[in-house]
């Protein structure tokens, strides 16, 4: 072989190098149109959740897909098939501003296991006051446990951490809209905490949260919250910007 060829077969392999990278290189978000280009590669896609067709989630008929549309960048509405067993109907779909997903297109559709949301304050910032069956409890501050199971029936905001160690439970077999798990208050007091809302069955992120806000009231002895604030660490590398699937 001529030294001309040896030459040109090295240049091309680093050129198809730099696209194999490039096309895994998930700190740049791109349209559904590209995604639809390249079935079985993943992406990044940036867009809004669109509220008029509606967000489908039937634990009856499969507990792990919740489907809903998302409105790319470049103005183009795809049908969004999300699935993951531990995070069955991502937390504040319905009040999120802006939604990244990360998946890919399979057989024609584009499927994701894995989002991030951008939501407004739940509650009002200048009054730091949060509406609960009709009444308006302060959360400017955080009280521990101990405070709550003093005033049964009185909603309280809670600062603690997930103790991971002793399990999140979400059996939708058994109660689709209830997950149970234990939080650990800023006085070190852990707590099982009964949360139930059937429009968000399962928070997102328990397990990789770092911080949680659990605004709920005791109830008949236990604790109970319809809703809850996370703080999470980021989901990918941040240096490398990559995301991994299926080994690759």
């Amino acid at each position: 072989m001529q030294k001309t060829h040896v030459v040109l077969v090295i240049l091309f392999a680093a050129i198809a190098g730099v696209l194999v990278s490039v096309a895994f290189d998930k700190s740049e978000t791109v349209p559904f149109a590209t995604a639809f280009e390249m079935p079985g590669v993943p992406y990044k896609i940036k867009g809004t959740v669109d509220q008029a067709k509606g967000i489908h989630y039937d634990p009856e008929v499969d507990a792990n897909l919740c489907t809903f549309y998302v409105t790319d960048s470049e103005g183009q509405t795809v049908q969004v098939y999300y699935r993951n067993s531990k995070d069955p109907r991502p937390q504040g779909l319905e009040q999120s501003e802006d939604i990244t997903l990360d998946g890919k297109v399979v057989d024609g559709r584009f499927e994701s296991n894995k989002v991030s949301l951008k939501c407004p304050s739940k509650y009002n910032e200048d009054k730091h006051q949060f509406e609960t069956a009709g009444k308006f409890v302060d959360t400017s501050s955080n009280e521990p446990f101990a405070t709550a199971f003093e005033t049964p029936g009185t909603t309280y905001k809670i600062k603690g951490t997930v103790d991971k160690a002793k399990g999140i439970h979400y059996d939708p077999e058994v109660d689709a809209n209830l997950c149970t798990f234990y939080v650990t208050d800023t006085e070190g007091q852990t707590v099982q905490v009964h949360y139930r809302n059937s429009e968000d069955p399962r928070p997102t992120g328990l397990e990789q949260s770092e911080e949680i806000d659990l605004y709920g009231k005791v109830v008949d002895g236990r604790f109970e919250s319809s809703k809850v604030m996370l703080k999470c660490p980021s989901k990918y590398d941040e240096d490398k910007h990559q995301f991994e699937t299926a080994g690759k």
